[in-house]
């Protein structure tokens, strides 16, 4: 499981921290002993005491525990997940994506295409809307009610489809 949550060193600095059995409310350990270092009177020790957390939160970086992005990272993170189950219980979630098809071919009745971004999508539903998709075209992907996504191009009729890569 992934938990995110702002901690400010200097600057705003998000962190994602892999816990199996740790509850999305719960700041993780790493962070809550580095927050201990704040109440440390004594200069010296204070400082020592940040050295040391920081150096086990690079040990946890370095181990894929911890991972430390900004907003903007997070925002492409969330991006580029659009479109795979399950979905987190995340506020934040992308609910639509606006994009460009850069390639797209009809295969049989069902179009398949790719976004900019390298995500590749697969048509689920047999509606005919469109004869052809050239490359540059805007598409508006969103979620639907039932954990599906639909894709409108270029402003269209919407057609349902699934993210396949």
């Amino acid at each position: 499981m992934h938990i995110r949550l702002i901690v400010s060193l200097g600057a705003c600095a998000a962190l994602s921290v892999s816990a199996a059995a740790q509850d999305a409310s719960e700041t993780p350990e790493a962070v809550v002993k580095l927050y201990e270092c704040q109440s440390v009177s004594d200069t010296s020790a204070r400082l020592a005491c940040y050295d040391a957390q920081v150096t086990q939160m690079r040990q946890l970086e370095s181990q894929a525990q911890l991972r430390i992005m900004d907003a903007g990272q997070i925002e492409t993170e969330r991006r580029s997940r659009f479109g795979f189950a399950p979905q987190t219980s995340d506020q934040q979630a992308i609910k639509e994506l606006d994009s460009t098809i850069v390639d797209s071919v009809k295969l049989n009745t069902k179009w398949a295409f790719e976004l900019e971004d390298g995500s590749r999508w697969l048509q689920t539903d047999t509606a005919n809307f469109i004869r052809r998709i050239p490359a540059g075209t805007s598409v508006k992907i969103s979620r639907t009610a039932m954990s599906g996504y639909k894709a409108s191009i270029d402003e269209r009729r919407a057609i349902r489809v699934k993210r396949v890569n």
